[in-house]
């Protein structure tokens, strides 16, 4: 018979049952996200992929800039996604943000692979330009977003840049940023 004591335990181990790791494992697959995912995706790698180059990821957290960048990616994955908010799952996009970050981190620290997040940042841009029906008008407003995130500083950095344009011609729009 097992007996409970006072409140605290001797054995502070955590463990992780095999449906746990099966969900961590299916959040960390980019194939099993939901739309609004790749949205976030597209929009946090565009913002991180200057600190990573940079190799200040970790310190770029606490700056000011990150927070208003953080801001400006937030707001401009949650506008493709209103029903969501207006029915309150907020939580949803909450939880889609911390997973997104996951897998950044995880594919960029455990496996210091920048290509590998460049081949996902280009197959969401591919997931988005389908779930727009490959609008031109819509995908002028994703590039609108990453304006509003490269200039979010005042300073758009080469990184950003040449994402910039690199999306622009993905997406089949003329851009000129001179």
């Amino acid at each position: 018979m097992f007996r409970r004591r006072g409140g605290r335990s001797q054995n502070r181990h955590t463990f992780n049952s095999p449906l746990e790791q099966s969900r961590r494992k299916q959040l960390l697959d980019p194939e099993e996200w939901a739309p609004h995912s790749h949205f976030l995706f597209v929009y946090s790698i565009f913002r991180d992929m200057k600190y990573m180059e940079a190799g200040n990821y970790s310190e770029a957290i606490e700056t000011d800039d990150f927070v208003s960048e953080t801001n400006v990616v937030t707001m401009a994955a949650l506008g493709w996604f209103p029903k969501m908010i207006m029915d309150g799952n907020q939580d949803v996009l909450n939880n889609s943000m911390k997973e997104t970050i996951g897998f950044i981190q995880e594919t960029f620290y455990s496996e210091n692979n920048t290509s590998k997040l460049m081949n996902q940042y280009y197959n969401s841009l591919t997931f988005l330009k389908e779930f727009l029906d490959n609008s031109k008008e819509k995908l002028e407003l994703v590039l609108e977003d990453f304006w509003d995130i490269a200039v979010s500083n005042n300073n758009l950095e080469g990184t950003e840049r040449e994402m910039f344009i690199e999306s622009s011609k993905f997406f089949d729009i003329p851009v000129n940023i001179e």
